[in-house]
């Protein structure tokens, strides 16, 4: 796959991240996705991170990333994003909506 194959990729990640399209996930990310941060409870693979990612879409649901840039060599891509949210939604049964945006990046 070509370096701006690869670009491609993470970019539609990032716009169906924004639009919550969650089930483009099935296309862009492979079934045995490694995510080496799982959160308490969350199952490996794809279905974990869209269970993840549908769980902070629930308690940020403006939740938007912009991509800065991106940087590829070889057939690896790195984005640096911001990330900007309203905390409006529980989060885990256990943090309830703060009200208060957030932007990381």
């Amino acid at each position: 796959m070509s370096s701006e194959q690869n670009k491609s990729i993470v970019r539609r990640i990032g716009e169906a991240f924004n639009s919550g399209n969650l089930a483009a996930y099935d296309e862009l990310v492979e079934r045995d996705f490694m995510d080496h941060d799982l959160t308490p409870g969350q199952p490996p693979g794809l279905e974990g991170l869209k269970n993840f990612l549908g769980m902070l879409r629930k308690a940020f649901p403006d939740a938007h990333i912009t991509s800065d840039f991106l940087l590829e060599e070889g057939d690896m891509v790195v984005e640096r994003q911001t990330f900007t949210d309203t905390h409006r939604g529980e989060l885990r049964a256990s943090l309830p909506p703060a009200r208060k945006s957030h932007t990381l990046g």
